[in-house]
């Protein structure tokens, strides 16, 4: 018997440090290095910058502070990731002498590469928690298969 099962997220109920944690191997498997915050404020206020929302992330109010952000970079692209007004996580893309659409695409990129790592975190958390032996896939795209079997 098999089953295929499509995940909607709800980036909650992690502590700030899994989350970053998370954000960050996701990330750097895009190509990005994690970097000083203060090093890449000079480059977000030098260039054009686009402000995209995880819409699926609530429960940030409790975990995750303001003054709490991850700041990656690659090329002259810079990725900071941090808590909006209302609670929801944010991924600023900032770059000078690139275009919004580029911005745009990097950090939708980026937020689904982190929404992926995430899933696959708590997916397998979940399983482990209820005595399943999973397997891991990476299929050709992109996209992870989860095998869980339980004896």
């Amino acid at each position: 018997m098999s089953a295929v099962c499509v995940f909607t997220p709800v980036v909650m109920e992690m502590a700030w440090p899994l989350v970053s944690s998370i954000a960050a191997s996701a990330l750097v498997s895009l190509g990005y290095q994690v970097v000083q915050q203060e090093a890449a404020q000079e480059e977000q206020e030098a260039g054009s910058s686009v402000d995209l929302e995880v819409s699926q992330s609530h429960g940030f109010e409790e975990t995750l502070g303001e003054e709490e952000k991850l700041v990656v970079q690659k090329g002259e692209v810079t990725l900071t990731m941090k808590k909006g007004a209302e609670g929801k996580l944010h991924i600023c893309a900032a770059g000078k002498g690139i275009s919004e659409a580029e911005l745009k695409a990097a950090g939708t990129e980026a937020m689904n590469r982190f929404l992926q790592a995430y899933v696959r975190k708590k997916v397998g958390d979940e399983l482990k928690k209820r005595g399943f032996a999973f397997e891991e896939e990476t299929l050709p795209g992109g996209a992870i298969r989860l095998r869980a079997k339980k004896w």
